[in-house]
């Protein structure tokens, strides 16, 4: 999961809140931890595609910790290897996530953050129904001082 993440951080630097450089000086033990808390039964916690026994993509399946908003479900750090782009893993991720999201009962409502500028991402989502509910603007501002708006797209699941 490290060497993917990292990956994906130096690959495509704007599709993430987080840098290169910052994750890249933390030890082991803070993506284990990472791997780990993620996880709640039934359906939560980060999905692996393989291909040949090596990790290419992955994504997250969140929820949130306060009982009050235990109806909602999070989309995170959906990414793919360059070298295996426009080959379905995306959507077969998402359309994998939004499954496990649906046969948990708890969850009603299935919610994504991406850039403004992610037209790629953006597109695959809205194929797979998710409908916009909101624009920040200015929420990203990268190490340039030039700042993003981040979308906040939304999925029923009832």
């Amino acid at each position: 999961y490290r060497d993917l993440r990292l990956s994906s951080l130096k690959t495509d630097p704007d599709a993430f809140v987080s840098t290169y450089e910052e994750e890249n000086q933390r030890p082991e033990i803070f993506f284990y931890n990472r791997l780990q808390y993620s996880t709640k039964e039934p359906a939560f916690g980060y999905y692996v595609y393989f291909q040949n026994d090596h990790p290419i993509a992955y994504a997250q399946l969140g929820f949130d910790y306060y009982p009050k908003k235990s109806h909602l479900g999070y989309l995170y750090e959906l990414y793919v290897l360059p070298d295996y782009r426009r080959q379905g893993i995306a959507q077969s991720l998402i359309q994998h996530i939004i499954a496990k999201a649906s046969q948990n009962p708890t969850l009603e409502q299935l919610l994504l953050k991406v850039c403004a500028n992610n037209t790629p991402a953006i597109n695959l989502y809205q194929i797979h129904g998710f409908r916009l509910l909101a624009t920040q603007d200015n929420a990203i501002k990268d190490i340039t001082n030039k700042y993003y708006a981040e979308l906040t797209y939304s999925l029923n699941l009832t």
